[in-house]
């Protein structure tokens, strides 16, 4: 937890944590501990390709080395990393899946957060990414108008269908959380 208060306002869903009585029922996926993005990104249909197993890796010796040795190693190894993002069809693989990955997500333009900090688990929200605003510190912002676009409670109805929430009745709304960020 952080030093410096922080508050996020929100249009969405305050999910609380798993120790609140709230009967939000949490998917199994979040049980299980998977990412929120990778699950949704693969219900889009996503295909995943692995990080490659020969990344070339950073040589930790050069750390020894003198200023004039270790700036000539750093900038052959980076020389080495650079041929192989490249030229590499494991890594041009990978970063075309991730790249894939990221169209799929901004199709659906929801996010789960997390807030607070609630005896070793922390509550979730569930919002529309464009309505977020967001204060640090000891400071004020200027709120935008709270305007619920049109599009928004689609946008949160099909995130929950994907992520196999169950919301029960309620409705989306505005939110102020605020914790220690």
């Amino acid at each position: 937890m952080g030093q410096s208060p922080s508050a996020d306002l929100y249009f969405g869903y305050d999910l609380g944590g798993p120790e609140d009585d709230d009967p939000t029922a949490m998917p199994e996926w979040m049980d299980n501990g998977d990412d929120w993005e990778d699950v949704l990104a693969r219900r889009l249909g996503w295909v995943e390709a692995p990080f490659p197993d020969d990344y070339p890796q950073g040589r930790s010796h050069v750390y020894r080395f003198g200023t004039d040795e270790y700036k000539a190693a750093r900038e052959a190894d980076d020389k080495r990393v650079t041929e192989y993002k490249a030229t590499s069809p494991k890594y041009l693989a990978y970063e075309a899946s991730r790249a894939e990955k990221d169209r799929l997500l901004a199709t659906v333009p929801v996010e789960l957060d997390t807030y607070g900090y609630l005896d070793g688990d922390s509550p979730y929200a569930m919002r529309v990414v464009t309505s977020v605003q967001r204060a640090y510190d000891y400071g004020s912002i200027r709120l935008n108008p709270l305007v619920e676009a049109e599009e928004w409670r689609d946008h949160l109805a099909r995130f929950i269908e994907l992520l196999g929430f169950d919301l029960g009745d309620k409705q989306p709304g505005w939110h102020l959380n605020c914790s220690y960020g």
